[in-house]
């Protein structure tokens, strides 16, 4: 069976975070709104292996990182070395909201 944790592609990357993205994380409940920041941060600082997939059918590379019963929905922008965070919620919401 093959993981779903991939090698960390974004070392170096920084993070903006849309306003969006940022009233979800305000509706999250303030621990799980942290662990995420914090994921984030891991991921684009180390080296480690995060649960990230790729989500097809995006303009932009567009993934998704798991924490726990939550997804966090960001695009890639490579010339710019930026990740945009565009949403976050709970997994039965997410994906409903992503195109904002």
């Amino acid at each position: 069976m093959m993981s779903n944790r991939v090698l960390n592609l974004f070392v170096g990357y920084r993070i903006i975070i849309s306003k969006s993205a940022q009233k979800d994380l305000k509706r999250l409940p303030k621990s799980i709104s942290r662990e995420i920041i914090k994921k984030l941060h891991l991921l684009v600082t180390t080296n480690g292996a995060f649960d990230v997939r790729k989500m097809e059918g995006e303009n932009h590379p567009t993934y998704r990182l798991r924490h726990r019963v939550y997804r966090v929905v960001f695009r890639v922008y490579k010339e710019k070395i930026t990740l945009l965070v565009v949403t976050a919620d709970h997994r039965k919401d997410v994906y409903r909201k992503k195109g904002r």
